[in-house]
């Protein structure tokens, strides 16, 4: 018998941590020392891929809600990240860009979606 998890446990631990990752963007934008934005901003791209291809997220570890809410917020990442200079230098200034507030605003609608299921499994696999 394998102790290699299953790759729907995998995926249900990659929807944790973009679970995980949506709430501290909302953290940061409550408590910004609670974060570096260089570091938020680029975390993005440790379980979610550019180009944002939604197959690779498949049902029933994400549902089409939780996919079309990381869709919006690779886009909204996208134009946050080509607003702002490679490293951030001045935090409260790229917080002050519309394209914050709309990366800000993606985030929130999609913890909203993924709060619908909450934190998955992450040792057994869901029905």
């Amino acid at each position: 018998m394998s102790n290699q998890p299953s790759k729907l446990v995998i995926e249900q631990r990659i929807g944790n941590r973009i679970f995980e990752y949506l709430n501290g963007v909302i953290e940061y934008e409550v408590k910004p020392d609670a974060w570096n934005l260089n570091e938020l901003v680029n975390d993005w791209e440790f379980n979610v891929s550019d180009t944002f291809t939604p197959s690779d997220y498949p049902y029933p570890a994400f549902t089409d809600s939780e996919n079309k809410a990381m869709s919006n917020v690779h886009a909204a990442w996208l134009i946050f990240a080509n607003a702002t200079p490679q490293t951030i230098t001045d935090e409260a200034l790229a917080r002050s860009l519309p394209e914050w507030k709309f990366f800000l605003t993606a985030c929130s609608f999609a913890v909203e979606v993924f709060s619908q299921r909450g934190y998955l499994d992450e040792n057994s696999e869901i029905g």
